[in-house]
């Protein structure tokens, strides 16, 4: 049983236990659209930025933050009661310097 307790723990420290989830949506015009939740509203935050700078790296460009907006809204987690906050962002990718 302990065993188990220190496999656990040392999946959640070398994981960071992530509960972000985070959805791209390319945009046609060239304006991305990002949509992350998390239970922190920092975790959102700093996950759709991630994303944005990931996703413009896979196609060798550097991501520009058009806008990001720190909570589109508060919902219920579908199997706890905690808050889930939805986080936005708006970003383009530009050629590297």
């Amino acid at each position: 049983m302990r065993n188990l307790i220190l496999l656990i723990m040392s999946v959640c420290v070398f994981s960071g236990c992530a509960t972000t989830t985070v959805n791209v949506e390319p945009g046609r015009n060239g304006i991305h659209k990002i949509i992350a939740y998390d239970f922190e509203v920092e975790k959102a935050e700093v996950a759709a930025v991630d994303a944005a700078i990931d996703f413009c790296r896979d196609r060798d460009r550097d991501a520009k933050m058009l806008d990001i907006v720190s909570l589109l809204s508060v919902e219920k987690a579908p199997d706890t009661d905690e808050n889930l906050y939805k986080t936005g962002a708006k970003f383009k990718c530009v050629k590297m310097n």
